[in-house]
């Protein structure tokens, strides 16, 4: 099981959570109040070490934006939160994620994305087969690691498990590793 650690915000927050084994971090990257700045967004991509995939988060930023960020922060993967359109999201060479409700799985399909972020709760569970096969699932959500989430998790057998670091911890990461 792969853990793509969210919202990270600090160096030392970075290098934890790739120190409990982490293959993504992600950072929100911007001008914005819960923004990181661009400049320290890079500081922290450039310490993370080979193999551990650096995700920009974006949340309807304009493309040549994220295009530049792309660039200066040495991006491997461009996650999208807002209200994109399957347009703006053609074209890019890099790995995209796009977080989908349970009212636009149905949308899924329309998206050239490699990968599509959901918050799994009982009424996405009822939506398992309306999920496509052909982009990777990246689940969220998962509060502890309880018999539903593993149950969750075997049934659904995602690409990764997406955790904000706010929520995230050692044990919590080290047994979603295991599964």
């Amino acid at each position: 099981m792969r853990v793509y650690i969210s919202d990270i915000k600090e160096s030392k927050e970075a290098q934890l959570a790739i120190e409990w084994g982490a293959s993504a971090v992600g950072l929100r990257i911007g001008y914005g109040l819960d923004d990181v700045h661009p400049e320290k967004a890079r500081e922290i991509f450039m310490s993370i070490p080979l193999f551990v995939s650096r995700v920009g988060i974006f949340n309807n930023e304009k493309r040549y934006n994220i295009q530049e960020l792309i660039t200066f922060c040495h991006l491997d993967s461009v996650h999208y939160t807002g209200s994109e359109t399957p347009d703006e999201l053609k074209d890019y060479s890099e790995h995209l994620i796009k977080n989908f409700s349970a009212e636009q799985v149905k949308d899924i399909p329309q998206y050239p994305v490699e990968a599509v972020c959901i918050n799994i709760d009982r009424e996405t569970c009822l939506m398992r087969s309306m999920l496509p096969q052909d982009k990777k699932l990246i689940v969220s959500g998962i509060q502890k690691l309880d018999d539903w989430w593993k149950n969750i998790l075997i049934d659904f057998q995602p690409f990764a498990v997406k955790i904000p670091m706010a929520e995230a911890g050692r044990e919590l990461v080290r047994n979603l590793l295991v599964l």
